[in-house]
């Protein structure tokens, strides 16, 4: 009975944590969480940024990069507070309802994908901010600026805007890279261990971990490639030019 009522805090406080995911970072961080004109933002800051000619971000830049790392990291935050309460779920029921137990694993793992998507966008977040631009329209300035990314981009042109906004692309997959393998490691030892001491017995569980540990490593060598070589990824995250 005692074990049981430990799930359900647990579940509880997992639950409680995922409202807390969606609904506390738009309120601590309203101005990058919750306005609808964060686009239009992010289109007039890439503007300015662009028409500066300089590394050193304009104030437009700077308070919206600040305001979406903050907004990242609250997320990430909570999304591990997720990953946390399922992880004690999952230590309590032990061997007992292998298909619950598979599901709130899987659960486990799409929160923890989801905190290295938030920090992520907490580390690199001029990078990130680059998801946030609209779609190309008829604004004659967008389109020069897009338009002349693009540019230096496919001709390799060192730009000081262009360079650091590659440099910060580069950045956000090497940062995903660290991630992974540092998870993979890790539960590759700790799998290790629970074989060695009997608690991971099932032939199933054992074959997750290991689906899981390559999962891992494959996001892995994924971001390592596009980390070596961020041009083409950084084109196709630019919105596309009007036909």
């Amino acid at each position: 009975m005692s074990s049981r009522r430990f799930v359900l805090q647990w579940a509880a406080a997992g639950w409680l944590s995922c409202v807390a995911f969606v609904v506390l970072p738009p309120v601590l961080r309203p101005m990058a969480g919750s306005a609808p004109d964060l686009p239009t933002r992010a289109r007039d800051a890439l503007i300015e940024q662009w028409e500066s000619g300089v590394v050193a971000p304009v104030p437009s830049m700077a308070d919206l990069v600040a305001q979406w790392a903050d907004y990242h990291l609250l997320k990430s935050a909570f999304a591990f507070l997720v990953v946390v309460a399922l992880a004690r779920v999952l230590g309590l029921l032990g061997r007992a309802r292998p298909l619950l137990v598979g599901v709130i694993a899987v659960a486990a793992t799409v929160a923890w994908l989801v905190v290295f998507a938030n920090v992520q966008g907490a580390l690199a977040p001029l990078a990130s901010v680059v998801s946030l631009l609209p779609p190309v329209s008829t604004d004659a300035r967008y389109a020069a600026a897009l338009s002349g990314l693009r540019a230096d981009l496919a001709s390799g042109v060192a730009n000081p805007v262009t360079s650091a906004l590659v440099e910060d692309f580069r950045f956000f997959h090497v940062v995903m890279v660290a991630l992974a393998i540092a998870s993979a490691v890790a539960l590759g030892l700790a799998a290790r261990r629970a074989a060695r001491t009997g608690h991971l017995r099932s032939t199933g569980h054992t074959g997750a971990a290991v689906l899981l540990v390559v999962v891992l490593l494959v996001i892995g060598a994924a971001n390592l490639s596009t980390a070596l070589d961020p041009i083409p990824g950084l084109l196709g995250a630019l919105p596309s030019p009007m036909p």
